[in-house]
């Protein structure tokens, strides 16, 4: 199987690439593909130095299989020209999350979604947030029917890409330097603040996870708020359940426990929760503060956290590609 990763010199390209080594299916050639301003240059792949093709020259015809980790825009024209040329897309970005026409994955919660997927043809994933929050619900959706989901998303700086995460890098050093700074890619100062994201921003992150969850999990009724705070990796979800069906809560510890890729935290209020900056460069979701409401059994409230970049992004990208090629290709 050939591949090829367009926007492989991002910060999601470079965890899809670190996270190809691990692949339980033979893969031939690794194309890294990026803008024409990246063209010429190397990333890392298999410690060795992989040459960057330029997109838009790059022939498709090569290769099987594209992972597309670039912005909207690109994924639009790029991925036009990959199935043009035969090729099965996984593709991360927001383009196509509201086609009916594409299927929409997250891998360990729809995956029957893909039986039927044929090449040439275009997978979609939602957000790394709404991907995170879907594998917690997964193995305790069957057995207590959620219905009611407020979900408090706290979103690192990388979910914004490489400019958000060397702004909040520039604009912390240049704060406590008094220096004076400019905005770019936040509205206002990140760094030592919290934002709220704006709620009638119909582009924005709380619109695209609400239109995703309305595919993926329409039962749900859906109340999202969006934070970006000043982290650079992981994000962290407080995340409150309606239930259908109550469970004892060691049941539902015990589901999530034997959930690959989830990993559980202290089950009392005086252990440390896990910390977002204990998350960040690990490939698991942590989930801690697994609470059934008190006055309301059939609430469940939890802390979640994971790195958005690699456990939530680069993990679902890859896993899609490994049950396509494995069961259905």
């Amino acid at each position: 199987m050939d591949i090829a990763i367009v926007g492989a010199t991002g910060l999601l390209g470079g965890a899809v690439l670190d996270r190809l080594v691990t692949v339980p299916f033979p893969l031939g050639r690794v194309h890294a593909l990026a803008s024409a301003r990246s063209a010429g240059g190397t990333v890392d792949y298999r410690q060795r130095e992989l040459p960057v093709t330029a997109a838009a020259d790059f022939d498709y015809g090569q290769v099987q299989l594209v992972l597309l980790t670039a912005d909207a825009a690109t994924a639009v024209t790029e991925g036009a020209r990959a199935i043009s040329a035969g090729c099965l897309v996984v593709d991360a970005s927001a383009a196509f999350r509201n086609d009916g026409a594409v299927p929409l994955v997250v891998p360990g919660f729809n995956d029957a979604t893909l039986r039927g997927v044929e090449r040439p043809s275009r997978v979609a994933l939602p957000d790394a947030a709404v991907s995170q929050l879907l594998r917690v619900i997964a193995p305790l959706r069957a057995a207590v029917e959620p219905f009611q989901l407020d979900l408090t998303c706290l979103r690192a700086a990388s979910g914004r890409g490489t400019a958000a995460v060397g702004e909040l890098g520039r604009q912390t050093a240049d704060v406590l330097n008094f220096r004076n700074w400019t905005p770019t890619v936040y509205s206002q100062q990140i760094a030592f603040n919290i934002i709220p994201v704006d709620a009638d921003d119909g582009e924005g992150s709380e619109a695209d996870a609400v239109r995703s969850l309305a595919r993926l999990a329409p039962e749900l009724e859906v109340r999202i708020t969006d934070i970006d705070v000043p982290v650079f990796y992981g994000h962290g979800q407080v995340v409150r359940l309606g239930l259908k069906r109550s469970l004892p809560l060691a049941e539902i510890r015990a589901r999530l426990a034997a959930t690959p890729g989830l990993r559980l935290g202290g089950e009392t209020p005086s252990q440390i929760a896990t910390a977002v900056t204990d998350a960040s460069g690990e490939t698991e979701i942590f989930l801690d503060r697994i609470q059934l409401d008190s006055g309301d059994p059939a609430q469940l409230r939890l802390w979640s956290v994971a790195d958005n970049i690699r456990a939530t992004g680069a993990h679902a990208l890859v896993a899609v590609a490994e049950i396509l090629v494995q069961e259905y290709l």
